[in-house]
């Protein structure tokens, strides 16, 4: 097994590089070499940083490509109280209760204490990404085609407070 010392002090192992090979080789085979990527994803969470330097180290191995994603939930950093409340709400929880999970050790979901679930701009992209793995993501944009729903989206209608229609805002 590759096992690495992380600079946040964490040990982290890219599992058993015959099983690794073989699946992902498998996968590759599967999809095509073109059509293979190995996904990035981090928001800043220790875990997810030593998560995506083994997915580096694995997709290198291999000759890979990485893309960079990301894991939103909301528009913007201000919307993370606004999708709070909602998952409250929805996991019938309270922010009482989550924070007593969180300060005894207990599983809380990031979603509750953090707000970076949101969509980055390109200077935060930066921070966690190579310049060629955010541009993999232009590259896979490429390869979708364009399809048609064979009718007209049906969307809600309803007015705002300044007489808005849902066709103008859109």
């Amino acid at each position: 097994m590759s096992e690495q010392t992380h600079e946040y002090g964490y040990v982290y192992t890219c599992y058993d590089p015959l099983i690794r090979d073989e699946i992902l080789g498998y996968c590759e085979k599967r999809f095509g070499k073109e059509n293979y990527f190995i996904e990035l994803q981090s928001e800043g969470m220790i875990s997810q940083i030593v998560t995506v330097e083994c997915l580096r180290e694995v997709a290198k191995a291999l000759d890979i490509p990485t893309v960079a994603t990301l894991d939103s939930h909301y528009t913007c950093k201000g919307d993370a109280d606004d999708q709070r409340i909602l998952l409250y709400s929805q996991m019938r929880t309270t922010q009482e209760e989550q924070d007593r999970l969180r300060k005894s050790g207990e599983d809380s979901m990031a979603f509750f204490y953090l707000d970076n679930f949101y969509i980055f701009s390109p200077e935060e992209m930066a921070e966690f990404y190579t310049k060629e793995e955010i541009e993999q993501t232009l590259v896979i944009a490429d390869m979708i085609k364009p399809t048609s729903l064979g009718r007209q989206p049906c969307l809600p209608k309803y007015n705002t407070e300044e007489n808005v229609s849902s066709d103008q805002l859109v």
